[in-house]
């Protein structure tokens, strides 16, 4: 298996400040350097400017769809990044529906920090793997 990068980048897209800040807590204790978004517009920004390891991407963004905003980083954009879709609801055709656009997962919030660091480090060694 591939190595990770040293300090892996990660882009944390959720309208929950408590969520991105506990997921900037755990991960940042795992030598990760985590970036963070509320909406669609803030990460589009980032994701113009950056790249990322991998994206966490909650479903609902307020106002905004985070299906919405994965079809745009893969349609539009072209972005390949490995994404983590996140929700509060275990909602199977969202699921199905963030599946076609290629996912590496999906982590139901609330979730714990050990959950979490698998989910996110599973789905980068599989990307690194990959390329």
């Amino acid at each position: 298996m591939a190595q990770l990068k040293e300090k892996p980048l990660i882009l944390t897209i959720d309208d929950e400040p408590t969520i991105r800040s506990a997921i900037q807590l755990i991960l940042s204790r795992r030598h990760c350097t985590v970036l963070s978004a509320q909406n669609a517009e803030e990460a589009k920004a980032l994701v113009q400017s950056q790249t990322f390891d991998i994206i966490l991407l909650d479903v609902k963004l307020g106002k905004d769809s985070g299906l919405d905003f994965l079809k745009y980083l893969r349609e539009e954009l072209k972005i390949t990044t490995p994404v983590l879709m996140m929700s509060g609801l275990a909602d199977t055709e969202r699921i199905k529906e963030a599946s076609k656009f290629n996912i590496k997962g999906f982590l139901l919030k609330p979730f714990n920090a050990k959950g979490l660091e698998e989910k996110v480090f599973a789905a980068m060694e599989v990307a690194v793997s990959a390329a």
